[in-house]
């Protein structure tokens, strides 16, 4: 499924980064290069980088036409870089992206802002595939008894899925904050990402408080990015610490919005969470 953008929006990219001059590029020119919308701008949060290969390419991007650098020398809070992101862009239409993703077609902006266009949507995902093209990091969240996950994650990009849900346009109740547009005006209506949710679950939080407000969270399976997922910050269940501030701010989550603990509106329990299926034993 396909609509046309309406009008000439100015899409505003937003790019949280720290130290990571070798991925932010690969970020930065596959966008330039791949992306067909010329109307957007760039807004790269540099959250205290020290390392000399970066902000010297930090400074090149901010003499760029159209890119903007913003310092923020503080304690990592994905919630806050976003929201600072967002004051200073001037876009109508926001998407937020992570520094390690690399964009795969040049018609992206245009599937997504079109969905984030109408009336009655919300947030707007895409797919985001593991580094190789073919198994899934994201095509959706679902929220489960322990909590949101990753639909079809490391199933074939290609596979339909139950119902075709990994190939079709669906409302999900949540999608993740990688790679997520939002008209500026829906997500100023719900007060933007929750600071006190400083690491996870700021995007599933923000796509329920845009359901609870009345608009319907789409995943654009047509959209393909490259997610060379958490190289930045490591991956959150591989210590202690890290393991007691999810489980920290799962429950602050919940505390936040009740009526999603242990429930899913767009997802069937029936049905396995990553679309596989099992043989009935005879």
């Amino acid at each position: 499924m396909a609509y046309h953008l309406q009008g000439n929006p100015l899409i505003s990219i937003i790019i949280p980064t720290r130290d990571n001059e070798k991925i932010l590029r690969r970020c930065i020119e596959s966008l330039f290069e791949r992306t067909r919308w010329r109307h957007f701008e760039v807004v790269i949060l540099d959250n205290g980088s020290v390392e000399p290969h970066t902000c010297a390419y930090l400074q090149q991007l901010q003499d760029q036409p159209g890119v903007r650098v913003i310092r923020h020398d503080a304690p990592f809070n994905f919630s806050e870089l976003n929201n600072i992101g967002v004051r200073h862009a001037q876009g109508e239409l926001l998407l937020f992206l992570n520094d390690d993703t690399e964009i795969l077609q040049e018609d992206w902006l245009e599937r997504m802002g079109s969905f984030a266009q109408l009336p009655h949507v919300g947030a707007v995902g895409a797919k985001l595939l593991y580094p190789g093209g073919r198994q899934v990091q994201h095509a959706g969240i679902l929220n489960l008894e322990d909590g949101p996950g990753h639909a079809f994650l490391l199933q074939d990009g290609d596979s339909p899925g139950y119902y075709m849900r990994n190939l079709l346009e669906y409302n999900w109740l949540a999608v993740t904050g990688a790679c997520l547009m939002v008209a500026r005006d829906r997500f100023e209506a719900v007060d933007g990402f929750d600071e006190t949710l400083p690491i996870a679950y700021n995007d599933v939080d923000l796509c329920m408080r845009l359901h609870g407000a009345g608009f319907y969270n789409v995943v654009c399976q047509a959209v393909r990015l490259t997610h060379h997922e958490s190289v930045s910050r490591g991956v959150d269940h591989i210590d202690q610490a890290k393991r007691e501030r999810l489980k920290r701010e799962l429950a602050h989550l919940y505390e936040k919005n009740p009526r999603f603990f242990l429930c899913d509106p767009f997802h069937n329990p029936n049905l396995h969470p990553n679309g596989i299926q099992f043989e009935v034993p005879q």
